[in-house]
């Protein structure tokens, strides 16, 4: 068995959604050597919007897949680099976090971990189907796709 890989970097972020690739182009663009993090398909629950309507500055309405890899090659084109690979652990040594994968393990003295969230769902009958079509988890969000209309 071979020894691991280290890397070394000013900033590790875990998660490659809105949150984190907007950390990541911050912190490029200010000159840290940065890299994403992300264990599943970059951008989290916005990969699940049709048309993403209510996010400052984007008009008109985009859907989350090209608003996502908009994020991702901004970030990139400021030096970020981006890793599909799952974080087995999170350590601190001295200064540094030292954030472990199955082959590297990625060493900063800065570290974001903005994983995301995920929908609670009730388990009702029906609620899978009509999830996005009248079943919705965000109020803020969804809400007016409901205006005029009665919900529970």
């Amino acid at each position: 068995m071979g020894s691991m890989e280290t890397q070394k970097f000013d900033y590790v972020i875990i998660g490659a959604g809105p949150a984190g690739l907007s950390s990541a182009q911050y912190a490029a663009r200010g000159g840290l050597k940065t890299v994403v993090l992300e264990c599943a398909s970059f951008g989290g629950q916005v990969m699940q919007i049709t048309e993403l309507e209510n996010y400052p500055g984007i008009f008109p309405a985009v859907n989350g897949t090209d608003f996502i890899e908009s994020m991702r090659k901004q970030a990139e084109s400021f030096g970020a680099k981006i890793v599909q690979v799952t974080v087995s652990s999170i350590d601190k040594k001295g200064n540094d976090f030292v954030v472990k994968t199955k082959d590297c393990e990625y060493t900063a003295p800065f570290l974001c971990i903005a994983t995301g969230a995920v929908h609670r769902n009730l388990e009702v009958p029906g609620e899978k189907e009509l999830t996005g079509r009248g079943v919705s988890y965000c109020a803020v969000c969804d809400g007016p796709f409901f205006r005029n209309r009665k919900i529970v």
